[in-house]
């Protein structure tokens, strides 16, 4: 209980006193090659992503990921996290090709 209650702190204050705006909204398209899609940022104070596709999406942070590494993102999932990485975003289509929208914030 006192982990979820600092959990819901924490990602309350995160982008408490900030200004927060959008600054992308884009569609990219996984395929099976890692492409980064998105810059190392360090005045980012907000990530989502959703895999719009019918298959699992890889996200991996920093650098490029290799076979099922990285965070999975089933069909139709997203991933928001708590704390908002600053470090460039890459993303891989388990198989074929699937739409991945990305809601970034400063």
């Amino acid at each position: 209980m006192k982990i979820l209650l600092l959990l819901l702190l924490i990602s309350n204050t995160c982008l408490a006193g900030t200004s927060f705006k959008k600054k992308s909204d884009a569609i990219y398209t996984a395929t099976g090659t890692s492409t980064q899609v998105i810059s190392r940022d360090l005045d980012r104070k907000y990530l989502l992503i959703q895999n719009q596709g019918t298959d699992i999406v890889i996200i991996n942070l920093a650098s490029v990921q290799s076979g099922g590494n990285g965070i999975q993102i089933p069909a139709g999932g997203f991933w928001e996290p708590l704390v908002c990485p600053y470090d460039s975003i890459f993303i891989k289509a388990l198989s074929g090709t699937q739409a991945v929208e990305i809601l970034e914030g400063k």
